[in-house]
């Protein structure tokens, strides 16, 4: 289904494309970065890009889905969107890289389509372009607003405990798993956990279970249970301390090694069949929504990202996610579509990251008080998931991913 045109009224499709502006001197860019506002039908949107070459032709272009496209209009460079992709627009990068489009979206656009844009520009034979910008039509939120807010009393325990099926979210306060639709009304009688010192909870879409993970004794124990009941129907020790958890797209569970770094992974029936990875302290691990890469986060806030798509699941590189200077990133989650988000302990602060590069896109205080310890991504209810630990009670709060 293609969405015609998402410009109307600020752009002429006839017009021809400007040259390039050319860079001054050898001046080099810093990194380009898109942001993007809510897409509401018969409504305004703002698209800005900060950190293109100054006085470069920026084009800014959408698409259904992901993948490349290599538009003439930028030299032939290939963004990271599929064909058909259409470019929406252009303006020339003030003196300080600020490039902004104004447009409105159609009525008649279709509410609940996933929208995806990115920027670039093509500047003496290089390829200058942004990070690739999700949003759903017809939603009005933006990212980091909270959209619903639920508390129970009881602590929560360090890390991971925030998973989610089609449609609810999992959540452990102190050591019972309570189940929420994604509006955060709590369905049925919450159930005690068979751990106590419960690590983290991933959900398996291959055998409809989810598998609690506990390291109260520096090791890891293992329960499966179904998401239908929650009664545990598997439990296993691999006798590794672990930091974190996630279910591949065939139902292996990989759990990341506290120390070297690698994850063991298990069938479901929870048998260990092998190790990879490694090389660096483990903090923790998850796959994209998609289910083709996996991100591995270390205790210096490095993430490492592995093709799941390719054999031997090669990794596709490392960058480092800032934080302004700490070390207390304690919970990573991708969406599938570009962006990893990710939570600060010590900060309080939920972040937004290109999930290519580690880019930085956008960040959004949670409160002064706050101490998030968890953060899911639910691609249904297109919201971030995320769990804190506030003394004596724990909350989990509902925010609006972009």
């Amino acid at each position: 289904m293609h969405l015609l045109p998402l410009l109307l009224s600020a752009c002429d499709p006839t017009a021809s494309i400007e040259p390039l502006h050319q860079l001054p001197g050898d001046q080099l860019a810093p990194p380009m970065a898109l942001q993007v506002g809510p897409l509401v039908p018969g409504q305004p949107l703002t698209l800005r890009v900060d950190g293109a070459p100054p006085r470069s032709n920026v084009y800014f272009g959408r698409s259904g889905s992901p993948g490349q496209t290599c538009p003439p209009a930028l030299g032939g460079a290939c963004l990271d969107l599929a064909a058909p992709l259409p470019l929406v627009g252009t303006d020339v990068a003030d003196a300080s890289g600020v490039a902004e489009l104004t447009l409105t979206l159609p009525a008649t656009a279709p509410s609940g389509m996933v929208v995806y844009l990115q920027a670039g520009t093509y500047v003496r034979g290089t390829l200058y372009k942004t990070q690739v910008v999700t949003r759903v039509i017809g939603t009005s939120c933006s990212f980091g607003d909270l959209l619903a807010e639920v508390s129970r009393p009881g602590g929560m325990y360090d890390q991971d405990r925030v998973t989610h099926d089609d449609s609810f979210v999992y959540t452990s306060f102190s050591s019972d798993m309570y189940r929420f639709d994604v509006n955060l009304n709590q369905v049925g009688t919450p159930v005690s956990l068979p751990q106590a010192g419960n690590h983290g909870l991933s959900y398996s879409a291959f055998d409809d279970v989810i598998y609690n993970f506990d390291t109260a004794r520096n090791i890891a124990d293992i329960s499966a249970l179904d998401a239908n009941s929650l009664v545990v129907v598997a439990a296993a020790n691999t006798g590794d301390d672990t930091g974190g958890a996630f279910v591949d797209p065939a139902g292996h569970v990989h759990l990341v090694r506290r120390s070297g770094g690698s994850f063991v992974e298990l069938d479901n029936n929870l048998q260990v069949v092998g190790t990879w990875g490694g090389g660096i302290t483990g903090m923790d691990g998850e796959i994209s929504a998609n289910g083709r890469h996996a991100y591995h986060l270390d205790l210096a806030n490095m993430v490492t990202v592995y093709d799941f798509a390719a054999v031997g699941r090669p990794s596709l590189g490392s960058f480092t996610i800032p934080n302004g200077g700490g070390t207390s990133i304690v919970d990573i989650a991708p969406d599938g579509a570009g962006n990893l988000y990710a939570v600060d302990r010590n900060a309080g602060v939920l972040h937004m990251y290109d999930a290519d590069d580690g880019l930085q896109i956008a960040s959004v205080s949670l409160g002064a008080t706050s101490e998030p310890v968890a953060v899911d991504y639910h691609p249904g209810a297109h919201a971030l998931y995320v769990a804190f630990y506030n003394g004596g009670s724990a909350v989990l709060r509902k925010y609006c991913a972009y």
